[in-house]
């Protein structure tokens, strides 16, 4: 790295709006160099995925086929041989302690780092953690999800630990905020729901010094919360695909049936937070604020952004069958009609459906078993393409 070069290290945290400004950020190339910054990585922001799994020795953790040894060196010196300031943008960099967040630090010297922390209520990020979890292989149920969460205290050992390493503000804050000179630790607060759409790219940009309008914003959401019948309807089938392998079950269940035809389900209410973990959420939301002004932090946006004002459910609401066949029948056709599209073919899909051991008779386990046969179908024709 070049003396005095700027470089912006994003570390998350995870549900707070992390898809969306990577991908502005991604989609910007044009802009950035009129700010005289970039998005780091020559292959794109695969690179910095790699780069971090490599340097938090993350080794295997998504696909054991993927070797990322030598990757976050390799993402250091592509940057050093620029001239402009770099992106880096990796919420898996939230989930690290003190020591790692040092190391990550001194590995850029002699640059000028500058760490970016984006923060959001635990009233959204509980249902948002969890739904996710379902794209993940997650087997889950929303009450078990909720039921783990049954103490206030710092420590919350029956939490999930997805929603940990997203909720761990505080931690997050002491591991990193001490990396950095005063002035170059920066916490952007994601603003309430009802706020203007560019409301948190505006912020953002301004912690890496960014000209805002420049940048031309999404249409869709990137990385959109699945509905509460949609995310069941992922939990159900992960527990039929457990075998899947990882490549398969990313390029087919996660990316194809979660994130393109599931997420772009319009009308199915939301997961929403029940009121018996109101306090609970609260308390984190207490905590994370006293950290963050215990810090030497720069705010942009307002503390006061996470304060619980999420609608909350007055029970743990049950998916229904009917709601689940419903769900079953649109992303079967609609994942049907993708793969046609595409090109993976449909006779193959429908002789391998014909090929099936009989199936039940139950109409719910019916629409489970047709969706599961093509899943399986369409990632040995992926396997095979």
């Amino acid at each position: 790295m070049k003396p005095g070069q700027p470089v912006f290290v994003h570390i998350g945290a995870m549900k707070t709006g992390t898809s969306f400004l990577q991908r502005v950020l991604r989609d910007n190339p044009d802009a950035l160099r009129e700010d005289g910054a970039a998005f780091a990585g020559r292959r794109g922001w695969r690179d910095q995925v790699d780069g971090v799994r490599d340097v938090l020795q993350m080794h295997g953790n998504n696909d054991p086929a993927r070797d990322t040894s030598g990757a976050w060196q390799q993402l250091v010196d592509d940057m050093g041989r620029s001239e402009v300031a770099q992106i880096i943008s990796m919420e898996f960099l939230s989930f690290t302690g003190p020591e790692r967040a040092a190391r990550v630090v001194e590995s850029l010297a002699p640059a000028e780092v500058q760490v970016v922390l984006s923060v959001r209520d635990a009233g959204r990020v509980i249902p948002a953690q969890w739904q996710e979890h379902t794209q993940n292989r997650g087997r889950q149920s929303w009450r078990e999800w909720c039921e783990g969460i049954t103490d206030t205290t710092a420590t919350l050992p029956s939490t999930p630990q997805g929603l940990l390493q997203a909720l761990r503000v505080p931690r997050m804050v002491r591991s990193w905020s001490p990396t950095v000179p005063a002035g170059c630790f920066h916490v952007v607060t994601v603003p309430p729901s009802g706020s203007p759409p560019d409301e948190l790219w505006r912020r953002f940009a301004a912690a890496l010094s960014l000209s805002a309008e420049r940048y031309r914003l999404p249409t869709r959401q990137a990385n959109e919360s699945l509905g509460h019948v949609s995310a069941e309807l992922m939990r159900r089938l992960n527990e039929r695909v457990r075998d899947l392998p990882v490549s398969d079950y990313n390029r087919v269940v996660k990316a194809l049936l979660g994130k393109r035809v599931l997420a772009a389900r319009s009308g199915e209410r939301k997961v929403l937070l029940p009121s018996m973990l109101a306090a609970s959420a609260a308390a984190w939301d207490r905590r994370s604020v006293r950290a963050i002004r215990a810090s030497p932090a720069r705010v942009i946006g307002d503390l006061e952004d996470l304060a619980l004002r999420t609608p909350t459910d007055p029970d743990l609401v049950e998916v229904g069958d009917e709601e689940l066949l419903e769900a079953l029948g649109d992303a079967h056709q609609r994942l049907l009609s993708i793969a046609a599209t595409q090109k993976v073919g449909t006779e193959p899909l429908h002789a391998a459906e014909a090929r099936r051991s009989p199936i039940s008779g139950d109409p719910l386990a019916r629409a489970f078993d047709d969706l599961e046969q093509t899943v399986r179908t369409l990632a040995a024709a992926g396997r095979t393409s």
